[in-house]
């Protein structure tokens, strides 16, 4: 369940930190997973990996010449993830987007075409190294976290900045919010791990 509805779920919660809640940002996000033959990156560090593969769990892409966020080398995380750990490699790649636009609005086979160009032309794996591929769309993925503190702040303190007179329920309102925030990220990570690899496995 996103924050904002969780508050609006909530008895007696002050209207300033509804008024916070209900105009909390998400960021919405797209993830393709790939399973290929081999990635073109080439091991240069110490650590063994099985099939000498890059060690990274995750690699973040800054350059803006491409939309794609984050790759996620699943083989890494366990090799149990995928089925022939020997002889491919599953990665994860993370979009951010907003929900309705033109990227999310992409079909399935267009995403993953989208997806399969960019890692070719970063010289990640060669165009002909996808052996199975799935798109899965996520709402309200990313939360801002700056305002996520400043709900925090305005729950412990109030919007005057003094601690209210009735705080006995309010810190237990911050609790709550921001351990269902760990729950909702854990749960979310894990949907999309079982939901992906399922669907790429077959």
């Amino acid at each position: 369940m996103p924050i904002k509805n969780l508050v609006e779920e909530m008895n007696e919660v002050p209207d300033d930190i509804m008024d916070v809640a209900a105009g909390l940002p998400y960021r919405d996000f797209v993830t393709v997973g790939l399973l290929v033959k081999k990635l073109e990156l080439v091991n240069k560090t110490d650590k063994k990996t099985l099939s000498d593969i890059v060690p990274d769990c995750w690699i973040y892409v800054q350059d803006k010449g491409y939309k794609l966020g984050r790759i996620q080398i699943f083989n890494n995380w366990s090799p149990y993830m995928v089925e022939k750990p020997e002889d491919t490699v599953w990665i994860g790649l993370e979009y951010f987007c907003a929900e309705g636009d033109e990227f999310w609005n992409m079909t399935d086979e267009e995403c993953i075409a989208f997806a399969k160009d960019e890692l070719v032309r970063m010289e990640v794996i060669k165009s002909d190294a996808v052996l199975d591929a799935h798109r899965e769309r996520v709402k309200k993925a990313y939360l801002s976290m700056f305002l996520v503190c400043l709900m925090a702040n305005l729950l412990c303190f109030g919007s005057e900045g003094n601690i209210p007179q009735n705080t006995l329920g309010i810190k237990d309102i911050v609790r709550k919010i921001l351990f269902a925030m760990v729950v909702l990220y854990a749960v979310m990570g894990t949907y999309i791990w079982m939901v992906v690899c399922y669907n790429t496995r077959g």
